[in-house]
């Protein structure tokens, strides 16, 4: 049993040759193949490809030492020199003709393994246990089946942890395939666990099977738990193709918290009761198989659909697992529920007067909008803007804002909203901004003389104030009062109308609106004329006069002198003298 060199060679051989010729212990070159095809079967009993590295390794030993004429002989021959090769043309017979013929039926059977079929035509199936060495990455054959022929390509992807088959049924009928594939040994788990009862446990869930890109449930397919090879039967129609995945599935799946609009912050992050909350799972080998989650430690629940979160500080904890079985660690993410609007506060500092809707104020009134947004169930997101709008013309602002406004009517809306969009409603004052005083004017009732700069009234003479706020710029806020001084006393409210006491009166008055906008004082001096003047009579001619009787002539007049007193100061003149003789009427005294 010379193979590879003497009988003492490891068994996996080194390939180290110990002779070049028949009878120093040279290689033969079909104990070397039948070696190797020992090999290619072994290998499929072991968890990693080191026999099928070894079966390889002898082949490309045979094959490297193969005479010019590409033949191989029964023993391998290395000629010693070139011009011994050249003399012999590479084959030197050192042993029969047809034991040649068997070592190249023995080479093309030994090819045949790296693909290794068995078919079955009794019931069409096509046995195939695909063989690929360490070196290789792919290898294709074409399976004669009657005058058709079945195709399959395998090709390995060691990083990704998969070998893929695809297969094309070329024949005029159904095939069932048998297919066994094995995935790299670098990523093939030491998950076997040898019973008490003498068996292996079949690690099912270390791989996965996608058939043509679905993946297969584990009852479709089982693994070979001797060679650590997945096992997958089933039937190809005639005219189609396949592909077979067998991937080993290490890693477990991701599963995101996707939070959809509004949101605001990171950490901490805030969100509405309206905010869309969703799980998205990745696995990149054989799929999501759950996702589930829970709310404030509650009882895990497998996630569904989309959902929302009342107001509050919530932790949502969610895991996946994928369809191998792997299980990912539990994540947990705290939110920030802000299911509260804002609130906005309208409020003016300094003079004002409401009225029903309406807010009178003076220019120098500061008008101030502050915007809070307040904490509810531990949770306030912040003020994100106020927009407040001034007869239409708007301004986007801060959480706060204070302002003065000049004369005139103005329709005032404001509105703030949080920073994940909770907005309070929308909000409206009317503003009438007087800047304008009052005007007070003086009045009387009954005897009033105006001479010389100088106003005349008696003692029975009422005298007024009246006080009126004039619309400017569509304001007027109204007279809130109207206060009046006589003489050196101090303002007092003015009430109804009055009579002086005679003498000379110093009245001083003013008025004030509702918002505080004052008149300058005015002065008014009045001279109060209370006594009458005094007229006498006197005859210009004969008179004499007996007891209380005067007699006069025809030819005598009688004149009429008046004069009016000056009594404290005042003296308002005599104005007219009337007369009359015995009981006729009376008539003006002219000279």
């Amino acid at each position: 049993r010379r193979y590879n060199g003497p009988d003492n060679d490891d068994t996996y051989f080194d390939g180290v040759w110990q002779g070049k010729y028949y009878f120093e212990g040279g290689p033969w070159a079909l104990s070397t193949l039948w070696h190797g095809q020992y090999f290619a079967e072994y290998g499929d009993q072991e968890w990693h490809k080191n026999a099928y590295d070894v079966f390889k390794l002898k082949l490309d030993k045979t094959m490297a030492f193969r005479t010019k004429l590409d033949l191989v002989g029964e023993q391998i021959y290395v000629p010693l020199s070139q011009e011994e090769a050249d003399k012999s043309k590479g084959f030197y017979m050192e042993t029969a003709w047809p034991n040649t013929w068997e070592s190249m039926g023995t080479m093309a059977d030994t090819l045949l393994n790296f693909v290794d079929y068995e078919y079955n035509a009794a019931i069409s199936e096509l046995k195939l246990e695909p063989k690929i060495p360490s070196a290789w990455s792919n290898l294709s054959g074409e399976i004669a089946i009657g005058n058709n022929k079945f195709d399959i390509t395998v090709s390995e992807f060691p990083d990704d942890h998969k070998i893929v088959a695809n297969m094309t049924n070329h024949t005029n009928k159904a095939i069932t395939y048998n297919l066994y594939l094995k995935i790299q040994d670098s990523d093939v788990p030491d998950v076997l666990i040898y019973n008490n009862g003498g068996t292996f446990t079949n690690p099912v869930g270390q791989y996965f099977v996608k058939i043509n890109g679905l993946v297969i449930d584990k009852s479709e397919w089982n693994v070979d738990v001797e060679g650590g090879r997945v096992h997958v039967t089933k039937s190809l129609a005639t005219g189609q193709s396949v592909e077979v995945i067998a991937q080993a599935d290490f890693n477990s799946p991701i599963t995101t918290l996707n939070i959809d609009v509004p949101k605001y912050g990171t950490n901490p992050m805030y969100v509405t009761s309206a905010t869309m909350i969703s799980l998205i799972a990745i696995d990149t080998g054989s799929g999501i198989a759950e996702t589930n989650f829970s709310i404030d430690g509650g009882t895990m629940a497998g996630y569904v659909a989309p959902f929302r979160m009342s107001g509050g500080i919530h932790t949502v904890s969610f895991f996946s697992k994928d369809v191998s079985g792997n299980t990912e660690t539990v994540q947990f993410r705290t939110l920030y529920v802000d299911a509260t609007a804002t609130v906005s506060e309208f409020r003016v500092e300094g003079s004002s007067f409401v009225v029903g809707s309406d807010l009178f104020m003076r220019t120098n009134t500061k008008v101030v909008v502050n915007s809070v947004d307040p904490v509810t169930n531990g949770v306030a997101s912040g003020v994100k803007e106020l927009k407040i709008s001034l007869n239409g013309a708007e301004y986007i602002l801060s959480q706060s804002t204070s302002f003065y406004l000049p004369e005139g009517v103005y329709a005032i809306t404001f509105q703030s909203k949080d920073n994940v969009g909770n907005s309070e409603q929308l909000q409206s004052r009317t503003v009438k901004v007087d800047d304008t005083v009052p005007v007070c004017a003086l009045n009387s009732s009954g005897a009033r003389f105006d001479d010389l700069g100088r106003t005349y009234v008696s003692t029975l003479t009422l005298v007024g104030l009246s006080a009126t706020d004039p619309v400017v710029n569509g304001v007027a806020s109204g007279v809130n009062r109207t206060e009046i001084a006589l003489d050196s006393s101090n303002f007092g409210l003015y009430s109804s109308p009055f009579a002086l006491m005679e003498g000379v009166r110093t009245i001083s008055f003013n008025s004030t609106d509702n918002v505080g906008n004052k008149e300058s004082t005015q002065t008014v001096t009045l001279y109060t004329d209370g006594t009458p003047p005094v007229t006498i009579a006197s005859v210009q001619g004969a008179e004499t006069s007996v007891g209380t009787i005067t007699y006069i002539n025809g030819d005598s007049r009688i004149a009429l002198s008046a004069n009016d007193p000056t009594v404290s100061s005042v003296a308002s003149g005599v104005r007219e003298t009337q007369y009359k003789v015995d009981n006729t009427f009376y008539q003006f005294y002219f000279s």
